[in-house]
């Protein structure tokens, strides 16, 4: 095998694993913001519940105290405006008298115990109680607003907008009705493309990831009669561009179909005439499209996913497997995630002729946790396999990762991750002295956003990188800096 060609497989899996952990940078970040769109805080409209009184013969209205007559007019107006102010417990004392009373609508203790449920976060049990409501009163336009509100929490978005339609349709007061005009506006967003799409310039100290060093590869008493050059670092200015964006189309229920796209890419000016691999850059693509369930607490996805790569002016791979993922929100603090993914890689045209076809298996696990609202911390960990065709260059991954990240009230937002990983490779090859190969990486990124400086929805981002590889084989050492200054949009 001659020197570069050796040169050149060694370089090809520290590239790979640069490409997939910007796909699933922009994968994560894409699906930050569609959750945006997902959320249903633009639904919030009432006061707070404070401290109420115990005694269900009375009500507090603007610092005055009234009497609640045994009667269905004053227990129907203070019901509703206990539910005005998130005053459940209260509402629930009135919609006991109500219901004892022999003209009462019986509609109404259903809407007070559906509300109560909502607000403990027991949305099954509370859209329940709201369906038999309008089912008892179906021309009651509270009822169908609030029943539609619970629609759009619970994600389930074609059934939210049929409920504000039909509450659109009631006798209401024209505020209402421009009111619930632009909730529709709001679901019909969910259903819209989402991502963002950013373009960058800079530098990148070490396009070709290696160390310059110089071995001895002939040693004989105590004396070398022949030395290993290894090629310098290659400096260069880059472009980058990237991608992600997102569709969902609700079917029925919590059921949905998902379409996420993402697309990245790097072009550096100069160029290895060292190599087969003359031109670093490469542009990569993935496409996946399948099912998605989604409620007001957790995210279940499953699609067929495609990838595709091009290095060196031609198709470098076509990746085809299957990936699933999960994501749970156990308080309004906590999120915990899951993903697995499954691909075979089948290399093309003169890629052949130095890259394997190779099937990688990956699994994830993750946590966030929102110190504040505009601030968080995660971590996460994942498992990758790889099996080769000959089973030369088989090996495992183990990958640790957490980082942090803040949005100030001005729009400037920072991000940082750190990520650990270790490679161990099945068998013992000439690349490592005849020793398992063994890898451990360690990857910083740190990138400021600036919304507030903004044109034509465009604002400015800096973004750094800074990569150490040590291994046991001199052709897999290497460090690695980038930083470059871009634009991004988010739609």
């Amino acid at each position: 095998m001659n020197k570069s060609c050796l040169l050149l497989l060694a370089l090809l899996p520290l590239s790979a694993h640069a490409d997939s952990d910007d796909l699933r940078r922009l994968s994560e970040e894409n699906g930050r913001v569609q959750q945006q769109y997902r959320e249903s805080d633009w639904l919030d409209g009432g006061t707070p519940a404070g401290d109420i009184e115990n005694d269900d013969a009375y009500i507090r209205i603007g610092g005055q105290i009234y009497t609640v007559g045994n009667n269905t007019e004053e227990l129907e107006s203070a019901i509703y405006h206990a539910i005005n102010e998130r005053q459940w417990k209260k509402a629930e004392r009135f919609a006991t008298r109500y219901a004892a009373l022999p003209d009462h609508n019986p509609a109404l203790p259903k809407l007070v115990l559906g509300l109560k449920q909502r607000a403990e976060g027991r949305l099954a049990e509370a859209l329940r109680n709201l369906q038999s409501a309008e089912a008892l009163d179906p021309a009651n336009p509270r009822i169908l607003l609030e029943t539609a509100r619970l629609y759009t929490e619970d994600n389930q978005n074609r059934e939210a907008r049929s409920a504000f339609a039909r509450a659109q349709a009631a006798d209401i007061p024209e505020e209402t009705r421009a009111l619930i005009g632009q909730y529709l506006g709001e679901i019909d967003k969910r259903s819209r493309w989402h991502g963002q799409i950013g373009i960058a310039y800079g530098y990148n100290s070490n396009i070709n990831q290696s160390d310059g060093s110089v071995r001895c590869i002939l040693p004989l008493d105590g004396q070398c009669l022949a030395y290993q050059n290894l090629p310098d670092p290659i400096r260069s200015p880059v472009w980058n561009y990237s991608l992600s964006a997102g569709k969902i189309t609700p079917v029925k229920g919590h059921h949905s179909l998902k379409t996420n796209l993402l697309a990245y890419g790097t072009h550096y000016r100069r160029k290895d005439t060292d190599t087969a691999l003359s031109d670093y850059g490469s542009q990569t693509g993935t496409l996946s499209a399948g099912y998605e369930y989604a409620d007001a607490q957790s995210r279940l996805s499953m699609m067929p996913v495609y990838e595709h790569e091009r290095r060196n002016r031609h198709t470098y791979y076509n990746a085809y497997g299957a990936e699933t993922s999960w994501t749970h929100t156990i308080n309004p603090k906590w999120q915990v995630n899951a993903d697995w993914s499954g691909k075979r890689y089948r290399h093309s045209g003169t890629a052949k002729t130095y890259a394997a076809d190779y099937t990688e298996y990956r699994t994830g696990l993750g946590a966030e946790y929102a110190l504040t609202p505009k601030t968080g911390v995660f971590a996460g960990s994942d498992y990758t396999r790889r099996t080769y065709n000959g089973g030369t260059s088989d090996h495992r991954e183990y990958t640790l990762r957490t980082g942090l990240y803040t949005l100030f009230d001005n729009g400037t937002y920072l991000n940082a991750l750190v990520m650990k990983r270790r490679n161990l490779y099945d068998r013992a090859g000439i690349a490592a002295d005849g020793q398992r190969r063994s890898d451990r990486q360690t990857v910083w990124l740190a990138a400021a956003g600036f919304r507030q400086w903004h044109i034509g929805g465009f604002y400015p981002e800096l973004r750094f990188k800074h990569t150490t590889v040590k291994s046991n084989s001199v052709f897999y050492r290497y460090r690695q800096n980038e930083i470059m200054l871009g634009v991004k949009k988010q739609f």
